[in-house]
């Protein structure tokens, strides 16, 4: 059954018209006019029943009566019942004029049959949740649009909203059997969501690290991935609260320099060989300017001189098809053939 409660706002002939036809219950507050209260005058002492705390026992002060039967409704639907409540105002509050001998006077109309009026003047009172959901909204920030379009306002209420059905679904899932649930946004902004922490990834996991030091953080913990599901499956999908053994891990502390990481590199050998020539046409000895450019003997007898660049990439063709060259006679040799 789907139930709809206003408050005195919502009395009007055209919401209680649509309601009746789509055949809803509603719950309404219903204005008092002065015909009203003059037929409430009327009532004696005997028709008023003591009303309902929230916990179902009789409330000091307050009483409940239905007066439909004393009025006239031409123009409302067809049974809508009127309830009348009284009660001592609160200190400080200040009385109006359809009040009578120093007590308030509601009232509210159902078309819910049968039930007792306490019961039903009682589930209509709860209405005033939703008065702490707007407090609770505007204290999340939608006390006032910041922005300057229509649209971009549209934005920001839709992500008011969002952060308040998850802050509420929260409270209502995690913070059940706490005094916490019923924290409002600046307690919990204040204990819970301005803990510090730091996520770390490690073996495929995700870790949440909060102080140890936190005044919170006994709740936070209690509440925490790791103590609802002890072993999470191994994927990063799944955060939990890192601690070492009954012990929670301790605070993190930004360090001012980074450590280096030892690593080891080995060095591949040169992989650009000598020139083919000069192994090939090398005799065993070097050069004046102890390089590796080889002497080879040179147009006169018994003499040597050390062949240019030019000539090494002319010979290439020599030595690749097979030919030989001819070794540097040593030194005895050369003073010999002189």
């Amino acid at each position: 059954m789907v139930l709809i409660r206003t408050d005195a706002a919502g009395g009007t002939h055209a919401l209680i018209d649509y309601l009746t036809t789509q055949k809803l219950s509603y719950s309404i507050g219903f204005g008092l006019t002065d015909t009203i209260v003059t037929a409430i005058d009327a009532l004696s002492e005997h028709a008023w029943i003591p009303a309902y705390n929230a916990d179902g026992q009789p409330r000091d002060g307050a009483w409940v009566t239905e007066v439909t039967s004393l009025l006239e409704l031409p123009g409302w639907p067809d049974g809508m019942r009127v309830t009348v409540r009284k009660e001592r105002p609160h200190p400080g509050a200040q009385l109006r004029f359809t009040d009578r001998d120093g007590l308030r006077l509601t009232a509210f109309v159902t078309n819910t049959e049968g039930g007792q009026l306490p019961d039903l003047e009682l589930r209509h009172r709860r209405r005033a949740r939703c008065e702490d959901r707007i407090r609770i909204l505007k204290d999340t920030g939608l006390e006032n649009l910041p922005l300057h379009g229509f649209d971009q306002n549209r934005i920001w209420l839709a992500l008011v909203a969002l952060a308040v059905e998850v802050t509420a679904w929260m409270q209502k899932l995690a913070l059940t059997d706490d005094q916490a649930s019923r924290w409002e946004p600046k307690r919990l902004r204040l204990r819970l969501f301005a803990t510090a922490g730091r996520i770390a990834r490690h073996a495929r996991k995700v870790h949440l690290r909060l102080s140890a030091h936190a005044p919170w953080i006994d709740l936070l913990i209690r509440i925490g991935p790791s103590q609802r599901n002890p072993r999470p499956p191994l994927t990063s999908t799944n955060p939990t609260i890192e601690t070492k053994g009954n012990q929670p891990s301790r605070p993190w502390t930004p360090t001012t320099t980074r450590p280096r990481r030892a690593t080891t590199r080995c060095r591949a050998p040169n992989p650009r060989p000598k020139h083919p020539t000069r192994n090939a046409i090398a005799g065993g000895s070097h050069s004046r300017a102890g390089d590796d450019a080889p002497a080879v003997p040179g147009p006169l007898s018994g003499t040597s001189t050390t062949e240019p660049r030019t000539r090494h990439r002319a010979s290439a063709s020599c030595v690749s098809s097979g030919l030989s060259a001819t070794p540097r006679p040593s030194c005895s040799e050369a003073f010999s053939s002189r």
